[in-house]
């Protein structure tokens, strides 16, 4: 009989490699490509995070998800039920589903205070909080990104520890913090927020940068150095983020051999996530994705070290986790699914499809 105890060893098993398989993250919602999908046409094998942007007004909140919205609620707050119920949809399949704060139109944070605010506002309408008025209705995200870009770090760090801990107040799901930083280190908004909050994974915009970008002067290192270093958060993944076509930025679009050639130098790299790609409406049409997705799964790791060492301050540390090469997590992962489902309980991974 399959015991309780093994049953908790696998679940425990795919829920701690959450962050630790390579894997493809692609933002929705603002139609760079002027043919957006619904949200449940992105939730395949190819993606696993998708990050719908944006929620774009500070106060009141709102969000802004191109033409994927029907109505309106009475303070004019959109509404969008059938976002909330491809949300569901999509983590039925093992997807994990951030949500955006920022973008074109984005508003920093005024105080401490107001940031302390949005974060309650945000966990009632999104997330395990409740509201009368939630956009995407009973559906529940799995964490928030940040993503400004234009305006100062005041209140970033308020927002981050005040929603940390009204994640504590739901202990049936985890939660996920990110952030979406340029590739210039610091960035000038988000600094603060990247050194002060433990965020769960870093999307590092390697493109409109051309000193730091992909095909200029590629600085992972210096960001994977901030994570062992400077994050709150040791464990804090690094993505490359880019452009899903040439026409979704002004600069940094390669092709698939380019980002091939430059992850084979970094995919050794405990802190290395994968790849993220703004955005889904330019990256799944024209086959860029899927590439992505079959680069990484093609990675030869099986020569990457098993533990990592590195400095933090003063002190010499061990990493915190062991870096599972994604093949091989995938492999472990898929047979533990098979092997529950003989026994009548279903276990999924946002890392495998």
């Amino acid at each position: 009989m399959f015991s309780h105890i093994t049953k908790m060893l696998i679940t425990t098993f795919l829920l701690t490699n959450v962050a630790e398989a390579s894997g493809v993250v692609a933002y929705w919602g603002q139609n760079s490509a002027g043919d957006q999908g619904p949200l449940r046409n992105y939730c395949g094998s190819t993606a696993d995070i998708i990050v719908v942007s944006f929620i774009n007004s500070i106060s009141p909140v709102d969000i802004s998800l191109n033409d994927q919205c029907s109505g309106s609620f009475n303070d004019g707050t959109m509404h969008c039920p059938s976002v909330g119920e491809d949300i569901t949809y999509c983590q039925k399949q093992g997807k994990k589903i951030l949500l955006s704060i920022g973008g074109q139109g984005e508003q920093g944070f005024s105080s401490d205070s107001e940031a302390t605010t949005f974060a309650s506002n945000v966990w009632n309408k999104f997330a395990g909080g409740s509201s009368d008025e939630r956009p995407f209705d009973t559906a529940v995200v799995d964490g928030f990104d940040l993503d400004l870009e234009t305006v100062g770090p005041k209140g970033t760090v308020a927002f981050g520890k005040a929603i940390k801990s009204l994640f504590s107040k739901d202990s049936a799901r985890t939660y996920y913090l990110s952030a979406a930083p340029q590739c210039p280190y610091p960035d000038a908004t988000l600094s603060d927020y990247l050194t002060q909050v433990p965020v769960d994974f870093t999307f590092v915009q390697f493109y409109n940068n051309p000193s730091c970008q992909l095909d200029g002067d590629f600085n992972f290192n210096t960001w994977s150095q901030y994570a062992r270093s400077s994050s709150p958060n040791k464990k804090n993944k690094i993505f490359v983020g880019l452009p899903g076509s040439s026409s979704s930025s002004g600069s940094g679009f390669v092709s698939a051999s380019v980002v091939k050639s430059q992850l084979e130098k970094i995919k050794c790299d405990p802190n290395f996530g994968g790849v993220s790609l703004w955005d889904a409406s330019s990256s799944f049409p024209n086959g860029f994705a899927a590439s992505i997705k079959s680069v990484l799964s093609s990675m030869d790791v099986s020569s990457c070290p098993s533990t990592t060492s590195y400095s933090s301050g003063a002190t010499s540390t061990s990493a915190a986790s062991t870096l599972v090469p994604p093949l091989l997590f995938q492999l472990v992962a898929r047979y533990l699914v098979a092997v529950s489902s003989m026994f009548q309980f279903k276990l999924t991974s946002p890392f495998s499809p």
